[in-house]
């Protein structure tokens, strides 16, 4: 009875031992660590926190809802883009994806365009949840984008987006401080009434033809026929300096002394720029002044895909 109980005695410490053993090997499971290794407890902190891994094959999402055409508002504020006094007059590349435009408005004022993951910009118009003037400028007249192209009027742009954009985009020119202060005199200028007669066919300035103005002082209006036929004859007689008998102090001081000119479709290295002395800009433009290249939209959906 002895020898058993003394068998049994021995096999109840070994049995002991080897627990506690186990709760050593808990223990020491790391530092400050008292689970079993290999099943780490979720503490209070990470309870129900648990973050999916991430799958990288994952298409990246667009911060705003994607817009697949632009609605009729949008498409006039593009027509006042293309035709409006609007320049740049500063850029910052903060990224490869991210680029700042400061745009020079007909007010005078300096905006500032953000192309980036979400598109915005600094004018009250886009405060009021516009898309402004001075975005589709930079879209259109900056960037050289398309004007039919859905990426003009979206909110947000994916990253492969952003790519094809800036790498389209050819080198941009700034101004010089000077040429940046006489662009902001002449948007002082405010336009005049359009009422009264033409200064060359002397017939009313609201008679349906269009109308352009000078920018370099007066403000005052002229029909753009009348004012291309008038600059042609002078040009080709070499009077532009002379005073013709039969023409008025007004006629002379808008048509000679500031010898206004047409405002031509310019580039984008001197976009930012009025002719050096004078200045026109149309009242009305064409539509269709851009036309719609199928396969830069083409090559912008496979390069979504």
């Amino acid at each position: 009875m002895k020898l058993l109980d003394y068998t049994n005695l021995l096999g109840f410490q070994l049995r002991s031992r080897e627990i506690e053993t186990m709760d050593n090997f808990e223990r020491d499971n790391g530092e400050g660590s008292s689970s079993v290794l290999g099943k780490r407890k979720a503490n209070k902190n990470t309870k129900g926190k648990r973050k999916k891994a991430k799958n990288r094959n994952e298409p990246e999402k667009r911060a705003a809802r994607l817009i697949k055409t632009c609605n009729k508002k949008n498409k006039k504020r593009i027509e006042r883009a293309l035709i409006e006094f609007l320049h740049l007059v500063d850029f910052k590349e903060i990224n490869p994806t991210h680029h700042e435009y400061s745009v020079l408005g007909p007010t005078g004022h300096v905006y500032t365009a953000v192309i980036t993951t979400t598109v915005s910009c600094s004018c009250p118009d886009f405060a009021l949840g516009f898309h402004c003037k001075h975005l589709f400028f930079v879209f259109l007249k900056v960037l050289k984008i398309n004007s039919n192209c859905y990426l003009v009027c979206q909110k947000a742009l994916i990253t492969p987006e952003l790519r094809f954009i800036f790498k389209k985009s050819s080198k941009i020119v700034l101004p010089n401080e000077k040429e940046i202060e006489k662009l902001k005199a002449i948007a002082s200028i405010k336009r005049k009434p359009i009422d009264g007669n033409c200064s060359v066919c002397m017939e009313p300035l609201n008679n349906g033809q269009k109308l352009i103005w000078c920018q370099s002082g007066c403000g005052n209006n002229v029909h753009q026929d009348c004012f291309t036929e008038w600059t042609t004859q002078k040009w080709e007689s070499n009077e532009t300096e002379d005073e013709d008998e039969g023409e008025s102090e007004d006629n002379v001081s808008i048509l000679k002394k500031r010898m206004l000119i047409e405002k031509e479709e310019i580039n984008q290295q001197n976009d930012y720029l009025l002719n050096k002395k004078f200045g026109v800009v149309e009242e009305h433009i064409e539509s269709n002044i851009m036309e719609h290249n199928r396969h830069d939209d083409n090559e912008n959906e496979s390069e979504n895909r």
